[in-house]
């Protein structure tokens, strides 16, 4: 089954990782009315995780018909 959006809206789905297979996380992707909106909240998520010293394991946008936009390159671990 494709991930979708809900009409209308766009989700962010992302992982973070502190460098190791066993500090990996990832969360249920977040919905937002806008892809501004959402680009704005991960941006704002990710200087968050730079900052405690995280690195983005994966991170996407996803539009109402499954179409992803990498939001940010994988960084292997």
């Amino acid at each position: 089954m494709t991930l979708k959006a809900p009409p209308g809206k766009w989700l962010v789905s992302y992982g973070v990782h502190q460098g190791t297979i066993v500090s990996r996380d990832s969360q249920n992707p977040t919905v937002h009315d806008s892809e501004a909106a959402a680009r704005a909240y991960f941006n704002k998520l990710k200087a968050g995780f730079d900052a405690d010293g995280y690195r983005t394991w994966f991170a996407e946008l996803i539009d109402a018909q499954g179409g992803r936009t990498v939001l940010a390159p994988p960084v292997p671990y």
